[in-house]
């Protein structure tokens, strides 16, 4: 059994916009090229179409995917606004270790991108940070109202350094905060 990879996302956006983003029901995603070309390039088990696996979530509003996933337990799910920098944390300490189930998330990551301002220092990854493994099962950027699949990322050194310790960091920051509220003795 894969372990699960960890998920996270910074994103620079005005609080009005994310709000707009939240309230708004998910999107039916669509296949791009650059899709394809990133689904094409991962490596799996009876690998299926891309669309086999792409989904919208059912819920009502974006704000409801994101309370569905607050209230799973294990998930180590996270989702923070600051309001003085405009920046939105979102990320998962235990995430997935299928890309099945990874798409759906990645297709509501990608229907968030019109709703940011464009910022290079904005990403997404989702990759082995958990475990502490080595690779990397997707890097997004943000450009343009889009989001842009790296599909020449596949381990961590493959992703820009400073971006992968500032998830890293985040994600330590979330699984030191989540230790500190379970009762390790049974």
């Amino acid at each position: 059994m894969a372990n699960e990879d960890s998920f996270f996302m910074r994103a620079k956006v005005k609080k009005e916009r994310l709000e707009e983003f939240l309230a708004q029901k998910p999107l039916e995603p669509t296949i791009d090229d650059n899709w394809l070309k990133w689904w094409d390039s991962r490596e799996m088990y009876s690998k299926s179409p891309l669309d086999d696996s792409l989904r919208a979530y059912i819920d009502t509003t974006n704000r409801a995917i994101i309370e569905g996933f607050k209230n799973t337990e294990n998930t180590i799910f996270n989702s923070e606004y600051d309001e003085a920098t405009e920046i939105w944390h979102l990320s998962m300490v235990i995430f997935s270790e299928n890309y099945d189930e990874m798409v759906p998330f990645l297709a509501f990551i990608k229907s968030f991108a019109p709703y940011k301002e464009d910022c290079p220092d904005d990403f997404a990854i989702v990759h082995d940070y958990f475990w502490g493994g080595d690779s990397v099962c997707a890097f997004m950027d943000f450009e343009g109202g889009k989001v842009l699949f790296r599909q020449n990322v596949f381990s961590r050194s493959d992703v820009d350094q400073k971006k992968l310790e500032y998830a890293d960091y985040y994600l330590a920051l979330k699984w030191a905060e989540y230790e500190k509220t379970v009762n390790w003795d049974y």
